[in-house]
């Protein structure tokens, strides 16, 4: 028998490739097809994320985010809860070649920031 758990994971999963095959993309400061990124855990994302975010647990960070981001030069924001995560992100992402990568800090820091609403 398959969890709560699982199958909220397996839902979030989905809904990520059909935004990616959609075409989703997110303006961030006038900037067309940037990216935002949730590196926190699904149960953070769950208690309230940003409107146009696009979960992603930085566990998971280093072998997905190709799939998510072929563009190596497209604008990623990262955010987490306290900006920590995010940082360790956005390293991991410019060591693998990505040019435009940005730590957006913690979820508030980065909803003012970014202009983007914290939803649940």
């Amino acid at each position: 028998m398959v969890s709560i758990q699982v199958l909220k994971v397996q839902m979030v999963r989905l809904i990520t490739v059909l935004f990616i095959a959609l075409g989703f993309s997110a303006t961030v400061n006038g900037e067309e097809r940037s990216m935002i990124i949730d590196v926190r855990t699904i149960e953070e994302w769950n208690a309230g994320h940003l409107a146009d975010a696009i979960h992603l647990p930085i566990d998971r960070l280093e072998t997905s985010i190709a799939e998510l981001v072929e563009d190596k030069h497209q604008s990623v924001y990262l955010y987490c809860r306290s900006g920590h995560r995010s940082g360790i992100g956005a390293t991991v992402m410019e060591a693998m070649g990505y040019t435009a990568v940005t730590n957006a800090g913690g979820l508030a820091a980065a909803a003012e920031a970014l202009g983007n609403d914290i939803v649940q």
